[in-house]
């Protein structure tokens, strides 16, 4: 046959083309709530501890008005701190002068709640400045509402279970929470006990994420409540988390045992029903439900004060006033106040607070015109809040002025626990931005108990980073605002930072990065065994270890048995090797190996369903063209299930040349063949299937030209046969078309 007579006959050209190839994924409920605060502060004299008073009560409900002048207060009551040289009788004859009684009282800042029988604004404003008016009277404030801000080896990972979402894992990768336990785990440090407060809304024991041993408590019975994945057990999980059953991982709970959680309810739990404004998703400062929750300036004090005496050094406060505004000063000058004494008398207790959600209403806090957040002292550290793509959350508050927001945070898509359908719980807010930072806090203050609380905040903020860079968060380097601190967090280098500053007896050797990743790190590779598709080769390689090695274990999760110690030891670096092998075909198993001196793991996946792959050959019928038989190579994938069922997969893509009569032709093609058929006793295998081939012959420019036409494209489909047998760990056969004239092509595959 020559060209001259393929030309004249295109159909014939069409049918050499055709066969010519043949294989081929409500928002937060702003509670706006008031509470009971209760608190004991012990005081030493020569010869005793004095437990000095603390106490305040709820307001009226009939007298919570919302004031043009001081936002939301109790109408009737007046906060006072006097002269440290007056005692309570002074405050008696004030509450006398003022037609009213002593209701509430923390003696450790000679504070006194005064309820007097004001009914109006301007009857209480007269009491306000004749309080003030006062010699003895050193501050006076309204009882101000304050409201909530707010998973070859698979390497393990904190990136697991919850957070293999790529959204949920976003607040770790921004903060750097891995590396930082990797540098915790891989410097051998020893770790000492923490305390954390937590000032919020009191735990729900259903959500609360705590199978560890982690000790997570309340101060008192009160401040266990029925709201599930409430703000206050939210951001007790996004701090202390347990680790152990792969749920919501706590940024501090790779403490362990060595941390502590109180959480106290410092919000009432009466309704309140106001009128639904136009819901907005993106901003959890507005209220868009009819049942708000509240606490009230002094019994909120009564709580930090509890806590300090609990034990806490890092308290965690996500709350803060409804607005932003210059009538909140009074009130401010009394947290100024009380934050400043707790700075000489504990100077290791550090306040994290929320900047607050109110950004929208464009007025910055500049240090009096809000409550804890916004204060620039030494032992405050308020923080603001980014998106999940780094910029900056558009609710956020920002500083202005003497007011200060210290660093920022995620605080958009937060996981804080689960919801009752399983999926994972989120929020959004500055409230869930402070509590990383607070374990932040607490793991610094974990590393080295000496910190003071001016020392952990001068390192974090040192620490932080003035820009995003992490390309899984944003795609080009975002620079952090200037308004929210102009810092983002950064554990890791905290960590980091802490670690090479501890004394020379406490400072572990090789603190060197690339070390640290190392040692934290172990892989491993599970191989099927010549002739025998049951059983694995399992090797671990372990690139570091610290003087005196370590020892790694291996665990077997589902059927199947491991032959060798489950526990073995290694001085150096090198690897270890087990075997591994399954009863039957169809079972499944995980195999966990740790190395137990940094905890580090590696899974490996197995199942006694072998899968084959290699090869399959394709020689193309000859055409008659005169020149060589073309060939071409197909991807092979047989599977074999336990009933004996198989199915088989040959996929390919390429293109071949033909020459003929000094002409050459080019055929690029995409082909898929799959079958199913059974696997007998004999192991011979009998599949039947189809196959589809679609191609564009590209003509010899001068035949192109001759027909006025470049290229030729087509599919064919056919039926196919496959025969064949398995031998140990191989599997081989021969694949026949049924076409015209009819083609075969050979595979072999081996287990894998």
């Amino acid at each position: 046959m020559n060209i001259k007579s393929i030309l004249q006959d295109k159909k014939k050209l069409l049918l050499y083309c055709a066969v010519a190839g043949v294989s081929c994924v409500v928002l937060t409920l702003l509670c706006v709530l008031i509470v009971f605060l209760f608190a004991r502060q012990e005081k030493k004299s020569d010869e005793a501890e004095v437990e000095l008073k603390a106490y305040a009560l709820f307001p009226e409900a009939d007298k919570v008005v919302e004031t043009e002048k001081y936002g939301e207060v109790a109408i009737n009551e007046i906060l006072v701190v006097l002269d440290e040289n007056e005692d309570r009788s002074k405050a008696e004859e004030l509450a006398n002068a003022l037609n009213g009684e002593i209701v509430g009282e923390l003696e450790y800042l000679n504070l006194f709640q005064i309820r007097t029988d004001a009914e109006s604004e301007d009857e209480f404003e007269n009491y306000l400045n004749e309080t003030e008016s006062k010699g003895y009277v050193e501050l006076a404030s309204p009882n101000s509402a304050l409201y909530l801000e707010g998973m070859f080896g698979e390497p393990c990972s904190l990136y697991e279970d919850v957070y293999e979402d790529h959204t949920n894992s976003l607040p770790f990768k921004m903060a750097g929470v891995e590396k930082a336990w990797r540098y915790i785990r891989g410097s051998g440090v020893s770790l000492n006990e923490v305390h954390v407060g937590v000032v919020d809304t009191g735990l729900n024991k259903e959500t609360l994420d705590k199978d560890g041993d982690i000790t997570v408590q309340t101060l008192e019975n009160k401040d266990y409540v029925l709201e599930k994945n409430g703000h206050g057990t939210s951001v007790t999980n996004i701090i202390g988390g347990t680790w152990e059953n792969g749920g919501i991982r706590g940024v501090a709970g790779g403490l362990g045992n060595k941390l502590t959680l109180t959480s106290t309810n410092t919000f009432t739990t009466r309704d309140i029903y106001r009128e639904v404004p136009e819901y907005d998703p993106k901003n959890p400062a507005q209220v868009y439900i009819k049942s708000e929750k509240k606490a009230y300036l002094v019994t909120d004090f009564v709580e930090i004060y509890k806590q300090i005496k609990k034990g806490a050094t890092v308290i965690n406060y996500s709350v803060g006033f409804s607005h932003v505004g210059p009538q909140y000063k009074k009130a401010n000058d009394m947290y100024r106040m009380l934050l400043s004494k707790i700075a000489s008398d504990n100077p290791k207790v550090l306040f994290v607070a929320a900047a607050g959600n109110e950004g929208d209403e464009g007025v910055q806090l500049d240090g009096t015109n809000y409550s804890m957040g916004g204060i620039s002292l030494p032992n405050v550290i308020t923080v603001g809040g980014l998106d999940n793509s780094g910029d900056t959350y558009e609710y956020s508050n920002t500083a202005t002025g003497n007011g200060e927001v210290t660093l920022a945070a995620c605080a958009t898509e937060v996981p804080v626990g689960y919801n009752e359908d399983g999926t994972v719980a989120t929020n959004t807010g500055t409230s869930f931005a402070t509590p990383q930072v607070t374990s932040a806090a607490a793991i610094l203050r974990s590393i080295n108990p000496d910190l003071s609380a001016k020392e952990i905040k001068d390192i974090l903020v040192a620490t932080a980073a003035s820009s995003i860079t992490n390309k899984e968060i944003s795609s080009e380097e975002k620079a952090v605002e200037a308004g929210i601190g102009g810092k983002v967090l950064q554990i890791d280098k905290a960590v980091l930072k802490v670690l090479k500053e501890l004394p020379d007896d406490k400072r572990p050797a090789n603190l060197d990065e690339e070390f640290l990743d190392k040692v934290t790190y172990i892989n491993a590779t599970a191989t099927v065994r010549e002739g025998d598709a049951l059983t694995y080769d399992i090797v671990a390689e372990i690139e570091a270890v610290r003087p005196g090695g370590t020892e790694v274990k291996i665990e077997l999760q589902g059927a199947g048995q491991v032959t060798g110690e489950s526990i073995k030891r290694i001085d150096k670096p090198g690897t270890l090797s087990w075997s591994f092998g399954f009863f039957k075909e169809g079972d499944e198993a995980t195999l966990v190996i740790t190395r137990l001196d940094t905890q580090a793991c590696v899974r490996l996946f197995l199942k006694a369903i072998p899968e084959y792959t290699g090869q399959a050959v394709i020689p193309l019928p000859d055409m008659g063209m005169g020149g060589a038989v073309p060939k071409i190579t197909l991807d092979a994938k047989v599977e074999i299930l336990p009933n004996g069922e198989v199915s088989l997969e040959f996929i390919g893509q390429g293109e071949f040349s033909v020459t003929d009569s000094g002409y050459t032709h080019v055929a690029n093609y995409d082909m898929k063949i799959t079958a199913i058929g059974i696997l007998n006793e004999q192991n011979k295998i009998d599949a039947t299937g189809t196959y589809t081939f679609d191609y564009v012959v590209t003509l010899d420019p001068q035949v192109a030209a001759f027909l006025g036409m470049s290229t030729i494209p087509g599919v064919t489909t056919g039926d196919v046969q496959v025969v064949g047998e398995r031998s140990g760990n191989t599997v081989t056969g021969t694949i026949i078309f049924d076409s015209n004239p009819a083609t075969t092509g050979t595979f072999t595959a081996q287990a894998s």
